[in-house]
Parts: C-alpha cells; sequence; structure tokens
C-alpha cells in the first residue's frame, strides 16, 4: 500500500513539473515525445499553427495566405467567437478570410473558402 502512494506521488510530481516546463518553457508534449518549441516571435511561443476545421474529418493542408497580401484588419463575425480577416492584394482586391475560436481549446480555425470584393475600375 505504501508503494502505491509513493508511485502516486512520484507521478504527480512529474506531472506538475512538465506542466511547468511546458508553460514556462515553450515545451509540448505529443503521444510520449517531448519536444521544445523552435518557433519563438517576439518572445511569444508559436504553439500550433492555424489549421483549417479538422473537426469532421482528417487533416487538411495548412492554409496560406499569399506574401504579397497585406493585412487590413479584423472584424467580429456574425457568430459568437467568430472573427472575419480583411487582406488586401496588390491590385487592391479585398479579400475575407472567416475564422473561429474553439471554447475548450482556445485556438484559432480558419473556415474554409474566402470571398473577395473586387476592385472597381
Amino acid at each position: 500500500m505504501k508503494r502505491k502512494w509513493v508511485l502516486l506521488l512520484l507521478v504527480m510530481g512529474l506531472v506538475i513539473i512538465v506542466g511547468s516546463l511546458t508553460f514556462s518553457r515553450g515545451i509540448s508534449i505529443t503521444g510520449n515525445i517531448i519536444s521544445v518549441t523552435p518557433n519563438i516571435i517576439g518572445g511569444f511561443p508559436v504553439r500550433r499553427e492555424i489549421r483549417f476545421d479538422e473537426s469532421m474529418g482528417g487533416t487538411k493542408p495548412t492554409p496560406r495566405i499569399p506574401k504579397s497580401w497585406r493585412f487590413v484588419g479584423v472584424s467580429n463575425g456574425s457568430n459568437v467567437n467568430s472573427n472575419n480577416l480583411w487582406f488586401q492584394d496588390k491590385a487592391g482586391n479585398i479579400y475575407l478570410v472567416r475564422g473561429f475560436t474553439s471554447t475548450g481549446t482556445g485556438q484559432f480555425t480558419l473556415q474554409e473558402g474566402m470571398q473577395k470584393i473586387n476592385v472597381g475600375n
């Protein structure tokens, strides 16, 4: 009985140590592998890329915004926890990319497809 308590305390201590490392140093745990997050931008560790909604199926390719596009702004979406991301290309066309934040994980997810407003002549 005493061995079970000692083992339980050791496991709890390991969970606390790994949890504090994960929070403070950008270390992520995937399955049985512990890896250090390589991307740190402005002091913030990048823990996960923003992806398309994969809740209803398999893995989808990571979305890419063209480098030539300029970020115009963000606005509230029509649903709770949703946002609209506005971009402009070099020709002046405006693109709307919609996304939402999951309440359970706090991760931002992009909806597939976008809308476009063409510039007039």
